[in-house]
């Protein structure tokens, strides 16, 4: 039995924890080798659900990166100094991105 399609939001939660213990930052085959996900996975997540939390830093020429480096962005990091779970951001995420498909 396969998993239902759409995101798995255990996934997205791993990929956040990796972030969290590495607020500088880490390149994406870092992020899935620590967090037990496809690159490629991690990459899809990074540029969809994600977008709106990371930082992202491409090193190289936009046609073709040498690296590609994810963060939190400060504004979240803040957000689990404050005691917010993963579970809640995560949760505003979900909300923030069916809002963006209904307009």
């Amino acid at each position: 039995m396969s998993r239902p399609p759409g995101e798995d939001l255990r996934k997205v939660a791993r990929m956040i924890e990796v972030l969290i213990e590495a607020p500088e930052g880490l390149w994406l085959r870092e992020i899935a080798k620590r967090a037990g996900i496809h690159p490629t996975t991690v990459a899809n997540y990074a540029n969809s659900l994600l977008s709106p939390i990371l930082d992202d830093v491409i090193l190289g020429k936009d046609e073709k990166p040498i690296l590609r480096v994810l963060k939190l962005k400060d504004e979240v990091l803040e957000r689990i100094g404050r005691g917010e779970t993963i579970e809640e951001i995560l949760k505003s995420l979900v909300m923030l991105k069916y809002g963006k498909q209904r307009i």
